[in-house]
């Protein structure tokens, strides 16, 4: 509703996008028709699992004009069988799925924690995949967010 009590709405995505679809040959064409050779695929935004198929499914059509991200759930607070399980989707998705980075690897409320010592072999597959892992940090209280960078600086310096 807006202030004067109307019911509306916001368009969230583009106007052109009238079925709130876009097949990878769209993105594709205005890809083309601006000049953009490659376009990244953001895993996980909905849930961990958003997308997963698909993506992959565009990665290996159109290997030369996609690159494909993972979202996993390397959560220290869960079991160490757990995260046994989250290490291997992430090699299956880059050894076998084309996949080139880590879009979200574990919980938000665990990015200040992220030196801990059970994220050391998460840190340790990345770097022997050689893939990178791609923060979003700034949605967030200030007192997170420096608490975050604290975290990624530590993370970093190792």
């Amino acid at each position: 509703m807006d202030e004067l009590g109307r019911e509306c709405w916001l368009q969230r995505f583009p106007v052109i996008m009238v079925e709130m679809e876009w097949p990878p040959e769209q993105m594709i064409a205005h890809m083309d028709n601006i000049g953009v050779d490659k376009g990244v695929l953001q895993s996980g935004y909905m849930e961990i699992n958003f997308c997963r198929d698909y993506f992959i499914g565009c990665i290996k059509k159109w290997p030369d004009r996609f690159i494909g991200t993972v979202t996993i759930d390397y959560d220290i607070d869960k079991s160490e069988t757990y995260r046994k399980a989250e290490l291997e989707k992430l090699r299956n998705s880059v050894l076998n799925n084309g996949i080139k980075g880590v879009f979200h690897g574990f919980p938000r409320s665990q990015r200040d924690r992220m030196d801990d010592p059970h994220f050391e072999p998460y840190w340790e597959e990345l770097i022997d995949l050689g893939i990178p892992h791609i923060f979003i940090i700034g949605f967030e209280p200030k007192a997170k967010y420096l608490a975050s960078l604290e975290g990624l600086e530590r993370v970093l310096k190792k």
